[in-house]
């Protein structure tokens, strides 16, 4: 974990027990007067969610970031296994194994087109 990620936790533990506070002290607010700054109620929800949406777009920004390093470094993990032979040959065995990958998918597909699975269904 690192020291950003830790900031964020924190921000976001010490936005939940701020706006905890806030709310018990706008209920003893509204026990004591009969009446509640509505305005002040929404701005301060609003401005806390609004952080609250911003965290969550820079952990999901940084999740897709280290998504696309792991499938960078698996490519490359790929391409490894492959360097030792010719260009030709390892292209072709990438076809064939890409063609493997899909041939369910391509059965499955032949099969619907036909109507067998279709009347699988109906049994």
């Amino acid at each position: 974990m690192t020291i950003k990620d830790d900031f964020i936790k924190k921000l976001l533990i010490a936005m939940f027990i701020f706006l905890s506070v806030f709310t018990i002290v706008m209920v003893v607010v509204f026990l004591l007067t009969g009446e509640t700054p509505d305005v002040l109620i929404g701005a301060v929800f609003g401005a806390c969610m609004g952080e609250y949406s911003i965290c969550g777009l820079i952990k999901r920004a940084k999740e897709k970031e280290k998504t696309e390093r792991l499938k960078e470094g698996y490519i490359e993990d790929i391409e490894f296994l492959f360097e030792d032979k010719d260009e030709e040959d390892s292209e072709e065995e990438i076809n064939d194994a890409v063609a493997a990958a899909f041939e369910p998918v391509d059965e499955y597909l032949s099969d619907a087109h036909e109507g067998d699975i279709e009347e699988e269904a109906i049994e």
